[in-house]
């Protein structure tokens, strides 16, 4: 995951990693990244990258109150029920 964010930087795109069962001290001593506690606004794209219970039990519902209008979502795990992992919001 620290590759793509990387990547996304890179083009200077503004990036939120959100993993309610990371260590922020260590994603950011290993990674370089910084690690949010909790979403903050809305988001033009959506990466579900870890198979956490959190993000397995969000609805569509959920995922469109994180979407600024259309939005892509990209379930890397495979994770999402059909109707929210089409990568459109």
């Amino acid at each position: 995951m620290a590759d793509i964010i990387h990547e996304l930087q890179s083009y200077r795109v503004q990036v939120d990693l959100i993993d309610p069962y990371a260590d922020a001290e260590e994603i950011d001593h290993e990674y370089n990244i910084e690690l949010k506690e909790k979403t903050e606004g809305t988001y033009d794209a959506i990466i579900v990258a870890v198979a956490h219970r959190e993000y397995r039990e969000m609805t569509e519902l959920d995922f469109l109150k994180l979407a600024k209008g259309k939005c892509l979502l990209v379930d890397v795990k495979g994770i999402l029920k059909p109707n929210v992992a089409d990568g459109r919001l």
